[in-house]
């Protein structure tokens, strides 16, 4: 990390805010490469979304020393590109972007006096490094931040018709492409193994960190608005991660426990992020970089079998609520198969049926409706 800047003495916070700004901005035009930049048109004005994470930088540095400019470099050390690798450059921006609306959530809390903040630190087993660690009095929470890329699933989402968004009986392939032909053809499958390579990355980080203190290990994860994905890769009763039935298992065929990960947090924050990057805001969360309390589409809490749970006020800080709390929502809801309408192709199709009754009866002798 970046060494801090001293203090400004006699300085309000919201000087030391604006004045660290300016300093940010500066310190990411020295890591910026020659040419074009992702966050070039951003900065320059800058636009409302630059402002933001501007000061989502400065308020990192304020409470966190060294890590708002350390943040800044990280980003500007993201190329811009074009065609396949511009996609995933562009993922690869949009999950720095998140790591900031994490990291920037988390030095908000208002947790005990004598809490420490360690960026990165070294694990000492694996020597992995865990994004985030948390050092109260009490207690040591570690957490690791995972933002995966959706643009390809979104695409596959919205262009197949039908989704299985966890591993059933009815989604085996034998099932779906022979028994049930109404299921063959173009179909999107679950993501759970995506999430359990976030699992498995972060067990590796946060297993063994501390010994001195009871730790808590969180894995905090991006998402879009589909939020019955996440929570059926891990809840659904027949191979949910998070439960007796995992699909994933050892090499004798017991579940795969990732005893060092209390639960995960997921965000439904990437869709949001993607659109506020081309200045395209959503009206209950206009600073993208804020988890605003109580939004309309909550993010959840996925606790792990024989996991802690996080206090209340680490929750209400990520606007998250228990998974299970929100099971009566499909969005929420595990599921099993889901099948996709568009809304324009059903109405041709019951234009055209009534076209063919009206020829075959002379007029339609039952009433066609949408419902």
């Amino acid at each position: 990390m970046t060494m801090p800047i001293a203090p400004i003495e006699g300085a309000k916070p919201e000087t030391d805010r604006a004045l660290l700004m300016v300093l940010i901005e500066r310190h990411y035009q020295t890591y910026r490469k020659p040419g074009r930049h992702w966050l070039e048109y951003h900065f320059a004005k800058p636009s409302a979304f630059g402002l933001q994470l501007l000061e989502a930088l400065a308020t990192c540095e304020l409470i966190a020393s060294g890590l708002g400019f350390q943040l800044a470099k990280e980003l500007a050390e993201i190329p811009y590109a074009q065609n396949k690798n511009g996609q995933q450059m562009f993922e690869h921006l949009l999950q720095k972007l998140f790591e900031v609306t994490v990291l920037r959530t988390l030095v908000s809390i208002d947790w005990p006096e004598g809490t420490i903040f360690l960026h990165e630190p070294t694990n000492p087993v694996s020597k992995k490094r865990p994004e985030f660690v948390v050092d109260t009095p009490e207690r040591v929470f570690v957490f690791e931040v995972k933002c995966p890329g959706l643009l390809d699933h979104q695409h596959k989402r919205t262009k197949n018709p039908r989704q299985f968004p966890a591993r059933t009986m009815l989604s085996k392939s034998e099932i779906r492409e022979r028994a049930l032909p109404l299921f063959a053809g173009d179909v999107t499958l679950p993501q759970d193994n995506k999430l359990k390579d976030f699992l498995v990355s972060a067990e590796e980080k946060i297993a063994g960190f501390q010994t001195a203190k009871p730790q808590t290990g969180v894995l905090v994860v991006a998402w879009d608005g589909s939020m019955y994905e996440p929570i059926s890769s891990f809840n659904h009763v027949e191979s949910g991660l998070f439960t007796e039935a995992s699909f994933y298992k050892d090499a004798t065929g017991i579940r795969v426990p990732f005893a060092a990960i209390d639960g995960v947090i997921v965000l439904n924050h990437l869709t949001k992020m993607h659109r506020a990057s081309q200045e395209l805001y959503d009206e209950h969360r206009p600073d993208v970089f804020v988890l605003e309390p109580n939004c309309p589409s909550p993010n959840f809490w996925c606790q792990n079998i024989g996991g802690s749970s996080l206090p209340d006020f680490v929750l209400k800080a990520f606007d998250a609520v228990l998974a299970e709390s929100m099971a009566m929502f499909a969005d929420y809801a595990p599921t099993e198969f889901v099948m996709w309408l568009d809304p324009r192709a059903f109405a041709r199709n019951l234009a055209a049926r009534r076209r063919k009754a009206a020829l075959v009866y002379g007029v339609c002798p039952v009433p066609l409706s949408l419902s």
